[in-house]
């Protein structure tokens, strides 16, 4: 998209998100935006579906419930970014950056998140159902009430110690709720699962 293009429709999106004549959300469906000056520009609520932003710097950008499903995001630059209830459904966010960035009740079904940097990003009710957590960093996030999967697109992520404490906390709860005997060598109870007795995921090893 050309610069001046882009231009018009950012001028026109900020009138139509204040209710002024002449105003129109922008919409970006498709759009070739790699190259595009969009840091810190306000694109809440904007039609973003389908785009090229591989690699773009969106630092500080207001993408509060912009439709980004299906969008190209690898390598971008998300950083403090505002997410909040964005349609990231599909969405491709191999390797971006999404430290400090606000997630809340961001739908992230069936999105591409592996190896990306998730530190200190608030996911509070966000819908991780089916995304594809493989290699991202995701320690000091904020998970509260967020739905993960129980998919292999669930492992091999990291966390830090107050998460896991919370996963385990639900774990033995659910457990004592159950019935079953709290193992003593949580590993090895882990590796009876069918993840690798029918699934063929490698044993875990201390």
């Amino acid at each position: 998209m050309k610069p001046e293009d882009l231009r018009t429709v950012l001028v026109k999106h900020d009138a139509w998100l204040k209710d002024e004549d002449g105003g129109e959300r922008a919409d970006l469906q498709d759009a070739d935006l790699r190259s595009a000056g969009l840091l810190g520009a306000d694109l809440s609520r904007a039609n973003l579906s389908f785009a090229e932003l591989q690699h773009a710097d969106l630092h500080g950008t207001n993408l509060r419930r912009a439709d980004l499903s299906h969008t190209d995001l690898r390598g971008a630059d998300l950083r403090n970014v505002n997410l909040y209830e964005a349609d990231l459904l599909g969405a491709d966010l191999h390797v971006a950056d999404l430290q400090h960035a606000d997630l809340q009740g961001a739908d992230l079904r069936g999105a591409n998140l592996s190896h990306a940097n998730l530190r200190l990003a608030d996911l509070s009710h966000a819908d991780l159902r089916d995304a594809d957590l493989r290699h991202a960093d995701l320690q000091g996030a904020n998970l509260d009430f967020a739905q993960l999967n129980l998919s292999c697109k669930g492992l091999d992520f990291e966390i830090d110690e107050r998460i896991a404490k919370q996963i385990a906390y639900h774990l033995v709860n659910l457990m004592k709720y159950s019935g079953l005997e709290i193992p003593e060598d949580i590993e090895s109870f882990a590796n009876k699962s069918h993840l690798v007795t029918e699934h063929d995921q490698v044993k875990l090893k201390g």
